[in-house]
């Protein structure tokens, strides 16, 4: 369905600053594409009434009247394009568009083309970002492409037309639009400096868009698909015994605005990694993928100072120090009849207070399935506003989306300070030195799963 003649805002304002000052003259509107996953004939015999076509509607493109690159403000749905929501998870919020009185929904993660004039392709990576993140959570406010370019700083020259930007650039930018980057810069491929790229998972494990730059290129990541079995060349942390679940990442979901959102980045080994497209156009001449990141960015809440690897080793003590959470830990796998040879898991992410216990009411009224009364613990214990979680299951469960540990961090600690709330291991709760067991609760319990893009609510 074509809309034409319409008022974009993102390209209104990138006209005022930009094009309206050149020689040649441009529309001010543009056309927008809106798209069904339906025959035609579904679509022309609903022209009268529109909202029977919601269900089919897959999302919306605007056209904007520059060349080459002309796609401005789009998104897409990638679970209506053939997507397997069993394995692609991916950052989504809900969009609304408006045709002839009737309202449309769809979820994705916005993206923009950039112009190759006014933007550049960091340009384009952090316009969707940050316009993902304003229109998630109120405490962001709405940005457009031109102020992204007046952000930029003119150190290195006038901001207009093309120049390069480096992620010191991006930090710049983002804690100008209110957030609080932090940098991670991986000294070589993944297998040599582990700990970098396991925090860049954590991040997009809590629900953080990752700008991730390749050397000549930057792009978003915003999701990724999974195995359901250990891939080659990981090893468990040699004290715990624990792999961490980066070892089943099979790929990462980016948005690159040279191409259709939602691409695939795997290992360079990947006969899907869309990444071998860039052969050679890139320096050095490795080709974007998994194993090599030049940079990441990861534009953090301002209460979140602990960091990840900090939080790994404060959970992972528990573990190694504290006999009794290893006990009981093997206590409930014996009782789930779990064979010692099961790989186990632990998955850190960060989440906020608000959502982690809405999600433990959901648990203690049974909603998403067995009833858990020790999720009550969780909803009435005082929290942070944000903490880590680092939950832990064996290899099978962790299939089934449920842990048989949980250890909760204050966010806002310090390395110096002890940062652990609560852990629950089982049907049993570790807090401030005492031990609580619930025998009527069960021993494995449900994942934490509203991190990526809350389908499961």
């Amino acid at each position: 369905m074509i809309e034409p003649e319409y008022i974009c805002k993102d390209f209104r304002n990138l006209n005022s600053h930009f094009y309206s000052k050149k020689f040649v003259q441009r529309p001010n509107v543009c056309h927008r594409l809106h798209f069904f996953l339906c025959e035609s004939d579904k679509l022309l015999e609903n022209t009268d009434s529109l909202e029977e076509l919601q269900e089919y509607y897959i999302g919306f493109s605007i056209v904007q009247p520059v060349n080459p690159l002309c796609v401005g403000r789009t998104v897409i749905d990638p679970f209506k394009c053939n997507s397997d929501p069993a394995v692609f998870h991916f950052l989504s919020s809900k969009y609304t568009s408006h045709v002839n009185g009737q309202t449309f929904q769809t979820r994705g993660y916005p993206y923009i083309s950039q112009s190759a004039e006014a933007m550049v392709c960091a340009h384009a990576a952090l316009w969707g970002l940050c316009r993902h993140l304003s229109n998630s959570y109120s405490n962001y406010g709405e940005v457009y492409p031109h102020d992204l370019i007046a952000m930029t700083g003119d150190a290195a020259g006038r901001r207009v037309p093309y120049r390069g930007m480096s992620y010191s650039d991006y930090s710049t930018i983002l804690s100008k639009f209110g957030s609080h980057p932090v940098i991670i810069h991986p000294r070589n491929i993944w297998s040599e400096d582990i700990d970098a790229y396991h925090d860049i998972y954590a991040y997009l494990e809590s629900g953080i868009p990752i700008l991730v730059s390749f050397k000549g290129h930057v792009v978003t990541l915003v999701g990724h698909t999974a195995s359901d079995s250990l891939l080659p060349g990981h090893v468990a942390d040699p004290e715990t015994g624990f792999h961490n679940s980066y070892a089943l990442l099979k790929q990462y979901v980016v948005v690159d605005d040279n191409f259709f959102p939602y691409q695939l980045l795997g290992y360079s080994s990947d006969a899907e990694n869309y990444g071998q497209i860039y052969s050679g156009q890139l320096a050095p001449s490795r080709d974007p993928s998994m194993e090599f990141i030049h940079a990441a960015v990861a534009p953090l809440p301002e209460k979140a100072y602990l960091e990840p690897k900090n939080a790994r080793d404060f959970a992972h003590r528990f573990f190694k120090y504290g006999t009794q959470g290893r006990s009981e830990l093997d206590r409930v796998l014996k009782e789930l009849e779990i064979d010692s040879s099961e790989p186990l898991l632990s998955r850190l992410f960060m989440v906020s207070s608000i959502a982690f216990k809405r999600r433990k009411l959901e648990c203690v009224k049974g909603e998403l399935g067995e009833k858990d009364e020790l999720s009550r613990f969780s909803v009435d214990v005082n929290l942070p506003h944000f903490v880590w979680v680092m939950e832990v299951s064996p290899l099978c469960l962790h299939r089934e989306r449920k842990c048989t540990a949980e250890i909760v961090l204050d966010a806002s600690a310090t390395p110096n300070e002890r940062p652990m709330v609560y852990a629950r291991v089982g049907n049993s709760v570790f807090v401030n030195g005492k031990t609580n067991r619930f025998s009527t609760s069960p021993t494995a319990f449900i994942h934490y799963t509203s991190n990526l893009g809350r389908r499961y609510q």
